[in-house]
């Protein structure tokens, strides 16, 4: 009956569909397709990221190791040698230091971003003002050569986020800006 019309019905034991129906079906069928096409695509992105993270988390890890050897031997070194260095030899071992003590920072924050990664987001105030003024601190202690560089923040800039994130990407950013201005005698960032 009045089902069969819209259903399609049977001949000889073969469904026949009504010609009416053959785009709903292409349509239902396409979308099934492609709704597997993204929960396959969803699921090999998982597994990138947690290999990625894997990587992350194992790399820095072996580089933290060396670090820690560079640090303790130019402590050793000034803390020796101290009588016998002249003061630009001080100030290079200082610089070795406060590089050493960046770089581990980095890594820290490679390791927490891996952690990040594999956890919730926290979302909270963070006073984006304050952060990048450390930031900028940790640069020119690394860099003191370029105390002429001129940095602009924005006062009492906030942001709603996770903080590791946010402190990550300002790093990388003050820091290419730190790095790519080098060259330039009055830098301004």
């Amino acid at each position: 009956g009045m089902v069969s019309m819209f259903l399609g019905f049977l001949v000889g034991g073969i469904a026949v569909v009504p010609f009416f129906l053959h785009g709903a079906i292409e349509i239902a069928l396409h979308k099934h397709k492609m709704e597997q096409e993204r929960s396959d695509l969803n699921k090999q992105l998982e597994i990138a990221n947690r290999e990625l993270s894997a990587f992350n988390y194992s790399v820095s890890h072996d580089l933290k190791t060396p670090l820690q050897g560079i640090q303790v031997i130019s402590r050793f070194l000034l803390d020796e040698n101290r009588e016998q260095m002249n003061e630009k030899g001080k100030k290079y071992l200082a610089r070795i230091q406060k590089a050493t003590s960046q770089m581990e920072q980095i890594i820290d924050g490679l390791l927490a971003l891996s952690e990040v990664t594999r956890s919730q987001l926290r979302f909270e105030s963070v006073n984006l003002t304050a952060l990048a003024q450390r930031i900028v601190e940790a640069l020119r202690g690394i860099d003191p050569d370029r105390s002429g560089v001129i940095i602009v923040l924005e006062e009492s800039l906030t942001a709603y986020g996770d903080f590791r994130r946010l402190e990550g990407a300002l790093q990388n950013h003050l820091g290419n800006a730190w790095k790519f201005t080098r060259k330039q005698k009055a830098a301004k960032i």
